[in-house]
C-alpha cells in the first residue's frame, strides 16, 4: 500500500508539469502560427505599410502633374473633344478672345456671358479662352487707353504709373478714379472687336476644320 501511494503521489506531482509543458508548447505553437499568419495575411502590419507608400507615392505622383494639368490641359482637351461644329466653336473662341480683352478690370467674364447668350456661343469655350487671356488683358490695357485717348485727342494721357497705382487698391478702386479713361478705352475695344471677331472666326475655323473630325468641320 505504501508503495502504491508513493507511485500515485509521484504521478500527481508530475502530471501539472507536463500539461504545462504541453500548454507552453501548444501557446508557443499557437503564437508561430498567429505570426505566420499576421505575416503572411494580406492585411498583414507589412503589407498595410507597402500600400500606405504606394499610396502615398501615387499622390505625389497626381500632386506633380496637379495644378497645370487640372487648370490648363484637361480643361482645353474637353473643350476640343466636345461634340460641336468648327463654325461654332470657332466663333466661340472668337467672341471669347475679344471678351477676353476687355479694358475694363474684373469684367471680362461678364462681358463674355452677354456674348454666349447674344450669339448662342459655347459657354465653356467662351470662357475658358476668357480666362487663359487674363495676363494678356492686363498687358493690353494700357495700350487700349492710349489708343482711347487718341480717338478723342485727349491732351493729358493716364501715365502707365498712375494705372498701375490705381489697379494695385482695386478694380472699384480703378474705375472710380479713372472712369473717363475706361470710358474711352471701351470705345477702342469695341472698334477692335468688330474687325478681330472676323478676322479670329476666319483665322480659327481654317484651322479647326482640319484638325476636328470630318463631321465636325
Amino acid at each position: 500500500d505504501w508503495m502504491a501511494q508513493q507511485r500515485t503521489s509521484v504521478k500527481m506531482h508530475h502530471t501539472p508539469d507536463i500539461w504545462g509543458e504541453a500548454g507552453n508548447t501548444s501557446g508557443k505553437g499557437g503564437n508561430t502560427i498567429n505570426t505566420a499568419t499576421m505575416a503572411s495575411s494580406p492585411g498583414g502590419p507589412g503589407k498595410k505599410k507597402v500600400a500606405g507608400q504606394q499610396s502615398q507615392s501615387s499622390q505625389q505622383q497626381d500632386g506633380g502633374e496637379s495644378w497645370w494639368q487640372r487648370k490648363v490641359v484637361l480643361p482645353v482637351k474637353r473643350v476640343f473633344t466636345q461634340k460641336i461644329s468648327s463654325h461654332d466653336l470657332a466663333l466661340s473662341l472668337a467672341f471669347g478672345i475679344m471678351g477676353g480683352l476687355f479694358p475694363v478690370p474684373g469684367l471680362t467674364m461678364v462681358v463674355c456671358t452677354v456674348f454666349v447668350y447674344l450669339f448662342s456661343l459655347n459657354l465653356p469655350a467662351t470662357q475658358l479662352v476668357n480666362v487663359l487671356l487674363t495676363p494678356v488683358e492686363l498687358a493690353l490695357m494700357l495700350p487700349f487707353i492710349r489708343l482711347g485717348e487718341l480717338l478723342f485727342s485727349v491732351q493729358s494721357p493716364l501715365s502707365g504709373d498712375e494705372l498701375s497705382a490705381r489697379l494695385g487698391e482695386g478694380a472699384i478702386s480703378a474705375i472710380s478714379a479713372l472712369s473717363m479713361s475706361f470710358v474711352r478705352a471701351v470705345c477702342a475695344w469695341c472698334l477692335v472687336t468688330i474687325g478681330g471677331v472676323a478676322v479670329l472666326y476666319y483665322a480659327l475655323r481654317f484651322v479647326l476644320k482640319r484638325a476636328l473630325p470630318a463631321k465636325y468641320a
